[in-house]
């Protein structure tokens, strides 16, 4: 398929090659938005789902059916993040960079993949991601020597409001997203009633 040739070459293609070609067709219309996919969610419709979904379903449950991996990864960027990183460059400005960069890579991944079922998993995870970002841009700012250097009294209450916000960040899209939010709204504009 794709190769040119018309119903011949269609006639000698096998089902595994044009499922891969429509596999991949499908994927790059995918990513150039052209084609939504819908969401697929973990069902249970195999005994081999049902036995995973029983086993360790905690794990995986949260993601999207083709990112099951994503808490292997996440997994893998805290590992960095908190071992691996105590033993690169230690107490430099370049340890707080790599930090900072395995940090906005994350979550750009996470831009993208959207790998969380709920769009507000995947809200608050990359809000958290660019709070942590934050904090270590904040770090190299006050790390740094020499006439660049940023000082600022109420900077670091900021940086604390940023962070603090991420433990709300899930009550604020709760009450975004009430009825009862939008009853009050209702009840304001209308008293009368």
């Amino acid at each position: 398929p794709g190769g040119g040739g018309g119903m011949e070459a269609l006639a000698e293609t096998s089902d595994e090659e044009m499922r891969r070609w429509i596999m991949t067709k499908t994927r790059q219309m995918q990513r150039d938005n052209l084609v939504p996919m819908p969401f697929v969610y973990w069902d249970g419709s195999t005994e081999g789902e049902r036995k995973a979904i029983a086993r360790i379903g905690s794990l995986f449950m949260a993601y999207k059916v083709n990112c099951w991996w994503f808490e292997l990864f996440e997994m893998g960027r805290k590992l960095c993040m908190t071992s691996v990183m105590s033993f690169i460059l230690h107490g430099s400005p370049a340890q707080v960079a790599v930090g900072f960069l395995v940090l906005w890579a994350s979550l750009q991944y996470t831009m993208n993949a959207k790998p969380y079922a709920l769009s507000s998993l995947n809200g608050m995870q990359a809000y958290a991601l660019f709070a942590q970002c934050i904090t270590l841009f904040y770090g190299l700012m006050s790390i740094s020597t020499g006439p660049e250097r940023v000082e600022s009294q109420y900077l670091p209450l900021v940086i604390v409001a940023i962070c603090g916000s991420v433990v709300a960040y899930p009550i604020m899209h709760w009450i975004a997203n009430s009825s009862w939010l939008d009853a009050l709204a209702h009840r304001l504009r209308d008293p009368i009633r």
